[in-house]
């Protein structure tokens, strides 16, 4: 809800006011995401309830400038991060619903075999939840035309 309405604001800023947010200086973006995702990761890992609740915002903030710098990036230098961020939206939904399971399931696993976690698993656990994704969808979708087609 909270970056729903944040969405919003920043959407009546650029109808009204005709702010471009890809037009900001990259150096500006870059900040912004590194501080609003380093926010977001500070109080969801230390900020209890209350972090994990109120995360939302500059997590808001650091992935809209996150996008903004890979939009600049893709259409200046790499056009394959457009392609694979375009894979990533159409799975998007899949990945929200299957992400913090798979991170938890990943968490529980590692601490039973006494493994204890670092960042560095993150390089192994978020191509997995990527492939379980997609997966999810194409498996929603096999069933959702099953349907289609029985109805019919």
């Amino acid at each position: 809800l909270w970056e729903f309405g944040l969405g919003m604001v920043l959407a009546k800023l650029y109808t009204e006011k005709k702010y471009s947010f890809w037009d900001q200086h990259i150096v500006k973006v870059i900040i912004a995401a590194i501080t609003g995702i380093s926010l977001m990761g500070i109080l969801v890992l230390k900020g209890g309830d209350a972090g994990r609740i109120f995360n939302d915002i500059p997590a808001f903030f650091g992935f809209v400038a996150l996008s903004i710098f890979l939009f600049k990036i893709s259409n200046a230098v790499l056009k394959q991060i457009n392609s694979f961020l375009i894979s990533i939206g159409l799975i998007s939904f899949s990945l929200f619903l299957a992400h913090w399971f798979l991170f938890k399931l990943s968490l529980y696993v590692l601490s039973k075999l006494g493994i204890t976690f670092s960042g560095i698993y993150l390089i192994v656990i978020i191509p997995i939840v990527i492939i379980v994704s997609k997966f999810y969808e194409n498996f929603n979708l096999l069933i959702t035309n099953k349907l289609l087609i029985k109805e019919n």
